[in-house]
């Protein structure tokens, strides 16, 4: 992605209105100073989506919490990201993007590759109205696809015996050679260079804005020395791993159904699409990962998860409903009779009807874990719940994870005391294996608590609009020192501007912050900044207790250290201990 020069983000945000923005997609009423409306993200009767026109930021003060700028907004509401949502508003305001110089080489070869692959898309979906690829439509038509999802899908081939080739039709356009060797669509033989995917029917892949990313290949007929389906290896443009086939398609089905089918491939997409069931991605193959629950959790956590009806596909049917659930989505599966996928599931004569009975009697992951289990080992239902525990300590929703624990608890009849028990237990083991030390359950809400103020007060002092204050942390503060990643994020977006004569610009911040919690915690304590009146000895007093903090922790670790070690090195960590000690004692007159 290319990036855009931060004078050119900031001018976007100055000249763009966030009441504006909004409006155009939410109806907004006025109501004292700001604008309310029901939250665009979260289902709610009364209104409780609230935009300032002063700040330039919205909130949902209802289920959601929803924060941020008119870039977050554009990046949530229309599923963009940042480069794109940012080039969005600039076109609304007919603001220029000016690209970093350093970055418009890459942002080329991206730009080409699109291109190129713009090009091949059409090229190949072409080919099927020449008479020489009359094999590859019959093909098609063979496998019940109709002309119109060969037309929305653009599904093409690659003929080796038709003619232009697509290699001279690129060469005219003088593509640079790094895009060329970077798109992939040619192999270099000593017989001159061949297609990627010669001889095989073609789906586009393409990313939600419709552009197209790569490509799929699949052969006509066995052949033990080609593989069946053949796919885009990752490049600038396309990672398989955060990408679904059909997303640009059927994006506006999902949100309108509010719910998605996944299955595997491009064949289940383009027949559940004819089928009249819009609402369905491809995973593009049977391991969901955690970039795909993500953005798909972007458009709906109502997710049937519907793969081959095998032995592996059930298999992967699960693991893919542990992933979804380790990002807070409870899945539901179907599973496909007779060992069908979903594809052959369809094209019999009853097939429609049942899979939309299947999909009322769809069940949740864990459920259907336990009834697809295989129970007849003594220790069955044992190695199961096991199982399924070490699954729900990946969830790192608290809440979440214990309504998972009371599913599982439902499942196999045991107490969800236990279940819970046991979580923690586990989750306690994992935890101090991180950890060489063990601090007292009771003790730890307090310290952390205790913590996070002080680290609330820092980021308050290096947001503030007093340079001096600024300066004095800017010089001396030592990321290390920080115990929060979330505080060492804020910090190191800040710290850039820290050591300028110009006030922080935090709509700026607030905007090109793409995580949600970060992008929370920034607004939370950018609230009022302009009240807030620090002085230097503010600035002395955070210092010293961060760093006064941080080499008590080395003391109490080199102490431990005399424990475990033999009598040769005691005194070296001795001497360590008194040097850091003095430290200690002469923080208070470090910053005279």
């Amino acid at each position: 992605m290319a990036r855009i020069s931060e004078q050119t983000i900031q001018q976007i945000i100055d000249t763009s209105d966030i009441v504006e923005v909004i409006s155009s997609r939410v109806e907004l009423k006025k109501r004292g100073i700001n604008f309310w409306a029901l939250c665009p993200f979260h289902s709610e009767k009364t209104p409780s989506f609230s935009v300032s026109p002063t700040k330039q930021i919205y909130t949902c003060f209802g289920g959601c919490g929803a924060k941020g700028g008119a870039i977050n907004f554009l990046m949530e509401y229309d599923k963009l990201n940042f480069y794109d949502a940012i080039t969005k508003l600039a076109q609304m305001y007919s603001i220029e993007i000016e690209i970093d110089e350093q970055a418009k080489q890459k942002q080329n070869v991206k730009s080409q590759l699109l291109e190129i692959y713009s090009i091949a898309s059409i090229y190949y979906h072409t080919q099927l109205d020449d008479i020489k690829s009359e094999k590859y439509l019959n093909y098609l038509k063979s496998r019940n696809i109709n002309d119109e999802m060969i037309s929305i899908f653009n599904i093409g081939c690659s003929n080796k015996n038709t003619s232009p080739k697509l290699l001279d039709v690129l060469r005219e356009k003088k593509f640079s050679a790094e895009a060329m060797k970077k798109a992939g669509l040619f192999i270099n033989t000593k017989n001159g260079y061949v297609e990627t995917f010669n001889s095989r029917v073609i789906f586009p892949i393409k990313n939600p804005n419709g552009e197209v990313i790569a490509f799929a290949g699949r052969v006509l007929e066995k052949n033990p020395k080609l593989r069946k389906f053949i796919n885009s290896y990752d490049s600038p443009i396309y990672y398989k791993s955060k990408n679904f086939y059909g997303l640009d398609i059927t994006k506006d089905y999902i949100q309108k159904e509010k719910s998605v089918f996944l299955v595997e491939g491009q064949w289940d997409v383009v027949r559940l699409y004819q089928n009249n069931i819009k609402n369905v991605v491809g995973i593009g193959g049977t391991s969901l990962t955690d970039l795909q629950a993500s953005l798909i959790k972007l458009y709906t956590s109502n997710i049937f998860i519907l793969l081959d009806g095998d032995e592996a596909g059930v298999k992967a049917a699960i693991r893919s409903g542990y992933t979804l659930l380790k990002n807070s989505i409870n899945a539901k599966i179907i599973c496909p009779p007779n060992n069908y996928d979903p594809d052959d599931w369809l094209n019999t004569n009853d097939g429609l009807q049942e899979l939309l009975s299947a999909k009322e009697d769809a069940e949740f992951v864990i459920s259907f874990h336990y009834k697809s289990y295989d129970k007849t080992s003594n220790n069955a239902i044992n190695d199961f719940i096991e199982e399924v525990i070490d699954n729900i300590i990946e969830i790192k929703d608290p809440i979440f994870r214990e309504l998972s624990a009371k599913n599982l608890s439902d499942v196999v009849n045991i107490s969800e005391e236990n279940v819970i028990q046991t979580i923690n237990n586990k989750l306690s083991k994992k935890s101090n294996r991180k950890k060489l030390n063990d601090k007292p359950e009771l003790s730890q809400p307090s310290n952390k608590n205790k913590i996070i103020l002080i680290e609330d007060d820092l980021i308050r002092l290096c947001l503030s609009n007093e340079f001096e204050v600024r300066q004095i942390i800017f010089q001396n503060m030592d990321t290390n020192w920080l115990n929060s990643s979330e505080h060492l994020d804020i910090y190191n977006k800040v710290y850039i501007h820290m050591n300028s004569n110009y006030d922080i610009p935090i709509d700026l911040i607030i905007n090109t912050t793409e995580e949600k919690n970060i992008r929370s915690k920034i607004i939370e304590l950018s609230k009022n900044i302009e009240k807030f009146n620090p002085n230097i000895k503010m600035a002395v007093d955070c210092l010293i207790r961060f760093e006064e903090r941080f080499l008590k922790k080395e003391i109490k670790n080199l102490r431990e250290q005399i424990k475990t070690v033999s009598t040769e090195e005691i005194h070296p960590i001795i001497q360590k201990i008194s040097i850091i000690d003095k430290k200690v004692g002469e923080l208070k007159n470090k910053y005279k």
